[in-house]
């Protein structure tokens, strides 16, 4: 559906397989989805190129979504124009964002004209990437890039303030974040024009981002916002 005459919702953190129904029955009207086995496991160059083949032509078949290619080192990633994002998840692939190969990624991500997902922690058990000072170097390098974090927590959130508040080419997405008060917290550090919801589904519950959204005592406006008008306007190939 539509909720004050907007899209409810874009979820930028989806992650395919999965029941991509139970995201539509709950009114999302685009989803980014990307593959989920190399963001929980290191993985073949030849994997990824199949999963992110598979997603693309997922993304054919169902036109409410939004491919988005993954890319580890040693790879170059492909037909970038394709995709409408780039995700990165150093930690399980122990690489560093300052790195040469990553820079590069995001370089060609820029030229592609894609915004790049980050993504810092998956599972809740699964390492994560606590080099936050690093994502704000290559926003710096690569300012005309937007470059959205997802898997923040609690535990990050004196290094958002330290590292991601201060570049407005940085997005925060919800799914993991879950202190009290969460997103007016979000909102005051960042904007609210750099907040973005997401759900990590399947692994997570998506109802949980629709909850922080309902009871997050921002305004309408604002959470319209972060639901999806935020989204919308760095998913170019929406």
């Amino acid at each position: 559906g539509e909720r004050g005459g907007g899209a409810w919702m874009i979820d930028v953190n989806a992650l395919a397989p999965g029941d991509l129904a139970a995201l539509r029955q709950l009114g999302v009207e685009k989803a980014l989805v990307s593959p989920l086995e190399p963001c929980l496991k290191k993985v073949s160059a030849e994997r990824v190129a199949k999963l992110n083949a598979q997603v693309l032509k997922l993304a054919e078949k169902e036109d409410w979504l939004i491919p988005a290619a993954v890319a580890i080192p040693g790879t170059s990633p492909e037909r970038l124009q394709m995709f409408g994002a780039l995700r990165l998840c150093p930690a399980i692939h122990g690489y560093l964002l300052d790195s040469n190969w990553a820079r590069k990624a995001v370089g060609l991500a820029e030229e592609a004209d894609v915004p790049v997902l980050i993504q810092v922690r998956l599972g809740w058990d699964s390492a994560a990437y606590k080099r936050l000072g690093d994502v704000s170097s290559l926003a710096r390098e690569y300012r005309h890039t937007p470059i959205v974090v997802s898997g923040l927590n609690y535990a990050e959130t004196l290094a958002i303030a330290q590292n991601l508040a201060g570049q407005d080419n940085i997005y925060v997405e919800i799914s993991h974040f879950q202190p009290l008060d969460g997103l007016r917290l979000l909102v005051k550090l960042l904007g609210v024009g750099r907040v973005l919801a997401g759900t990590g589904y399947p692994l997570l519950y998506p109802h949980s981002t629709m909850l922080k959204l309902e009871y997050s005592g921002l305004t309408r406006v604002e959470v319209e916002a972060i639901a999806w008008r935020n989204a919308a306007a760095i998913l170019k190939k929406l």
